[in-house]
C-alpha cells in the first residue's frame, strides 16, 4: 500500500510522511528518549570512532574480492536519492580539478567523481586506501590519506577544490564534526565547495547514536570561511548535506 501511494501520488505520500514524522514519531521519540534517558538512566549517546574502525575493517576484509561493498546499497538505498547524489558529484568533476572524500571507505562513489583529475581519498583506517588502490589502478592521479578521526591535519593547506563526504560522521563525538567544519575553510582552495552529510539534529539519530549538530551552530563554524552555506534535507531521511562554496581570500 504505501509503495503503491508513493508510486502513484508521491506529492500526497512525501505530505503525509512529513505529518506522520512531525505530530506522530517525533513526539513519541522525544518522550522515549526523555524515559531512557533521565529515568531509566541509559547510555544512548556515546559515538565512538574506535568503536566502528574495527567494524569496517572486518567488513572491507571479508569483501576484499568484490569491486566494492554494496555496504550502501544495503543499507540505505530505502532513505537516500543516490541518483541524485551521483549527479551532483559528476557535474562537479566537469567543474572542479580535484576532489577529497571523507571517509572514502570502499570507493563505491568514485566511480561517480571518476573524472576529476586528482583524487584524494581519506579515512581512518588504512585497509580503506589498500581496497581503493587495488580496485582503481586505472585513474590518473588518485591518493589515500590516513586520517587521525580527530582533524584534517594531514591534509595541506589550499589543497582540493571539491570536498565530499557520506555517511562518515554520523557516529564521531561532536568535536570531531566541529573541527572537520574549521578545517575545510583550510584544506579547500579559493572559490571550492563542500557537500558533506551530516546527521539531523533529531531525537531519532539521538536515539540511535548518532551525533547531531544544530544547523545554526554549524552556520556558525562555516561562515568565516564560505558563504552560500545551504543544507539539502531531501537526500537522506536522517541526514543532511552541507553545500557551501569557499570565500576568496
Amino acid at each position: 500500500m504505501k509503495n503503491k501511494i508513493k508510486k502513484n501520488f508521491p506529492k500526497l505520500f512525501f505530505l503525509l510522511r512529513f505529518f506522520y514524522h512531525t505530530l506522530v514519531l517525533t513526539p513519541f521519540l522525544a518522550i522515549r528518549y526523555i524515559y531512557m534517558k533521565y529515568i531509566c538512566r541509559e547510555e544512548l549517546y556515546n559515538p565512538s570512532i574506535e568503536k566502528y574502525r574495527d567494524t569496517w575493517q572486518e567488513q572491507l576484509k571479508l569483501k576484499k574480492n568484490d569491486s566494492y561493498t554494496n555496504w550502501r546499497e544495503e543499507k540505505h538505498t530505502k532513505d537516500q536519492k543516490l541518483d541524485e547524489i551521483r549527479k551532483t558529484l559528476q557535474s562537479k568533476s566537469k567543474e572542479f580539478h580535484s576532489i577529497l572524500e571523507i571517509g572514502s571507505y570502499d570507493g563505491y562513489f568514485i566511480k561517480d567523481y571518476f573524472d576529476f583529475k586528482k583524487i584524494i581519498c581519506a579515512d581512518v583506517f588504512k585497509e580503506s586506501g589498500e581496497f581503493i588502490l587495488e580496485h582503481f589502478p586505472n585513474h590518473r592521479d588518485i591518493t589515500f590519506v590516513l586520517l587521525n578521526g580527530e582533524n584534517l591535519n594531514n591534509i595541506p593547506n589550499d589543497s582540493v577544490d571539491f570536498i565530499y563526504s557520506m555517511d562518515s560522521l554520523t557516529r564521531v563525538p561532536v568535536k570531531v564534526i566541529e573541527n572537520y567544519l574549521i578545517d575545510f575553510g583550510k584544506v579547500v582552495r579559493d572559490k571550492g565547495e563542500i557537500f558533506v552529510h551530516v546527521p539531523k539534529f533529531n531525537f531519532n539519530n539521538k536515539l540511535n547514536g548518532h551525533t547531531s549538530l544544530r544547523k545554526a551552530r554549524m552556520s556558525s563554524l562555516l561562515q568565516d570561511n564560505f558563504e552560500s552555506i545551504s543544507f539539502v534535507d531531501d537526500l537522506d531521511l536522517m541526514g543532511t548535506f552541507i553545500s557551501a562554496k569557499k570565500i576568496n581570500s
